[in-house]
């Protein structure tokens, strides 16, 4: 009678296999993270600026001073410019003693920072009337220049 026999792989072969199929998985899924998030700074910024614009009023545009148009933390002279405009957000851009005597609804975005794969942050502070607005971070699910708010916290509220 012959003995029925399985063939049984040298130890630990299999487990050593599948660990490594593992750990280059997890690599590459963290490389395309991290090329997601360079690709999707643009988009991530102007789903920022959607997101904020679809809280207004239809009929209000979003107010900005003539310097503060200048500036976007330190970027490029006319990047915030060319987000809204990317964003299709309607805005104004008033002269600064203008803009002082009603500078409703206006608000502030710092630029996207990626956080982890695929995940990227954009601080904001927002103002709609005198002592009503609130900041916070606005978390953003992007995907190779597809973006998605998922989450966001108000660290102030007026």
């Amino acid at each position: 009678m012959r003995e029925a026999r399985a063939e049984v792989p040298p130890a630990g072969s299999f487990s050593g296999r599948c660990l490594l199929w593992l750990l280059v998985s997890l690599v590459l899924l963290l490389v395309a993270g991290q090329l997601s998030n360079m690709v999707s700074t643009a988009s991530c910024e102007r789903e920022v600026l959607r997101w904020f614009a679809r809280s207004l009023p239809a009929d209000k545009a979003l107010v900005f001073p003539e310097p503060a148009v200048v500036g976007w933390e330190g970027e490029l002279p006319n990047l915030l410019d060319v987000r809204l405009q990317q964003a299709g957000v309607k805005y104004r851009v008033l002269p600064l003693e203008t803009f002082k005597q009603d500078p409703f609804p206006t608000c502030r975005l710092g630029p996207a920072i990626p956080v982890s794969p695929f995940i990227m942050t954009v601080d904001f502070a927002e103002a709609t009337a005198i002592l009503a607005g609130s900041g916070g971070r606005v978390y953003v699910l992007s995907f190779f220049g597809l973006s998605a708010v998922i989450w966001y916290s108000h660290e102030w509220v007026m």
